[in-house]
């Protein structure tokens, strides 16, 4: 949606401020408006059309944009003017179109459709207010209310599409507060029966913010292969940025890889050197039990040999008396 101070410029006009636009210039403006206190912004976002963003919010918006690269900075700035460039067509087409809306809006007044139209809006502008718990309660009740009622059935196809844009808007939320296992679950239920844009990015960043840079990156390429140039615009940054993690992890997993065959050669070597050292100390236990064995034998037989050379000494010493 455009800012409404955008209904009353040219293209002419429009054109000649995106050609004044530049990454510096912007960050700069993006840093200085979010010095204002919140009652200077109020008055500006007054001024500019758009009351009802709060100082908060708009905080935040003028930090994205401080943080942007330039690729992104360029792919927004295009977005913009293609944004700006559909808004003339559609205000040529509206002309025209008013009494049609007219009499579509009558064929649903009083239905179920209304109802959960509203409700629907209510949780848009809890969205908008940055109040993601009580959008989500307010998302849900539609869902709810269009399921439970007794037109659901005369409304199928109008509820249905009701259903799906709640979901990814519910996706939407989660992804702000970070509950990515419930932007899963929001767009597998759509994507069941709906292969759309907004299910496929909702979903790749999801699964990015859990690591899971595989998923993530085919989810992200499913989106840009079904979007508008707009959409692709978009996207590619997400793609980028999950190329880049998944050859960070590639790597790392590479580098585990050899650390752990390092670590078990190490192993190898050292079981190696353990049973080489074994075998050292057995053959030494072995050569210092034979040196002892020896040992005990020689003291035996030097024994012995005293003992035989005494008995000669004795019978010798009997004879020689004896003659005396």
């Amino acid at each position: 949606m455009n800012p409404p101070f955008m209904n009353n410029m040219s293209p002419e006009q429009m054109q000649a401020n995106l050609n004044m636009m530049n990454p510096d210039m912007m960050k700069n403006a993006s840093s200085m408006l979010a010095g204002m206190s919140d009652s200077q912004i109020q008055m500006y976002l007054a001024q500019m059309g758009m009351p009802g963003i709060s100082p908060q919010m708009f905080r935040s918006m003028c930090q994205n944009m401080s943080n942007m690269s330039d690729s992104q900075f360029n792919s927004m700035k295009s977005m913009a003017q293609s944004n700006f460039n559909n808004m003339n067509m559609n205000n040529n087409a509206n002309n025209s179109n008013n009494n049609t809306n007219s009499n579509t809006n009558d064929k649903f007044k009083g239905t179920i459709v209304e109802e959960v139209t509203k409700m629907k809006g209510e949780g848009n502008n809890l969205f908008k207010k940055e109040k993601y718990e009580e959008a989500i309660k307010k998302y849900y009740e539609a869902i709810e209310e269009s399921k439970t009622s007794l037109e659901k059935d005369k409304y199928k196809n109008e509820l249905n599409d009701l259903e799906r844009v709640c979901r990814l808007n519910i996706a939407s939320c989660k992804l702000k507060t970070k509950d990515y296992d419930g932007v899963i679950n929001e767009c597998s239920i759509v994507l069941e029966t709906n292969k759309c844009f907004k299910a496929y990015l909702r979903m790749g960043l999801a699964l990015f913010h859990k690591e899971k840079y595989d998923k993530a990156f085919r989810y992200l390429d499913n989106a840009k292969a079904i979007g508008n140039q707009d959409e692709k615009k978009v996207v590619e940054p997400h793609l980028n940025e999950c190329k880049e993690k998944l050859e960070e992890t590639k790597k790392k997993e590479r580098e585990e890889r050899i650390r752990k065959e390092k670590e078990k050669e190490k192993e190898k070597e050292k079981e190696k050197n353990n049973i080489n050292d074994n075998n050292y100390n057995e053959i030494k236990d072995n050569k210092k039990d034979s040196h002892q064995k020896e040992e005990k034998e020689n003291i035996t037989l030097l024994l012995f040999y005293f003992i035989e050379e005494k008995f000669y000494f004795k019978f010798f010493s009997l004879i020689f008396l004896y003659y005396i």
